[in-house]
């Protein structure tokens, strides 16, 4: 005997075993759900993809670092982040260690 639900889910040279159907109709019934998320996250992850874009500003790096290092569990979910925060600060030290040594440098050729 042929469940009348499974009929037009099982493949008609498959035999007519009702365990089965029974399977075949529950995988086809089946989808694939996308994880529910809050409009909260979805702005929260928002908020988090204009930092990697802003870290270049050595002050939002900064302010990005002491948050980062204040939670080890964001620290650990953003890396990214938390690297390209520490590059931006070690490009601003860089140009500043340039600028000073080119204000010195300037500063003994005119006093010849």
């Amino acid at each position: 005997m042929v469940n009348t639900a499974c009929e037009h889910a099982c493949l008609p040279d498959q035999p007519e075993d009702g365990l089965q159907m029974t399977l075949t109709f529950q995988l086809l019934r089946t989808r694939a759900v996308r994880p529910y998320r809050s409009s909260v996250a979805v702005e929260e992850e928002k908020v988090w993809i204009a930092f990697y874009r802003r870290v270049s500003d050595p002050a939002i790096a900064l302010e990005v670092i002491q948050h980062l290092d204040a939670d080890a569990d964001l620290k650990r979910t953003h890396s990214a982040l938390y690297l390209s925060c520490k590059e931006s600060l070690r490009r601003k030290k860089a140009r500043h260690i340039r600028t000073s040594a080119s204000e010195t440098s300037c500063a003994r050729y005119s006093a010849r």
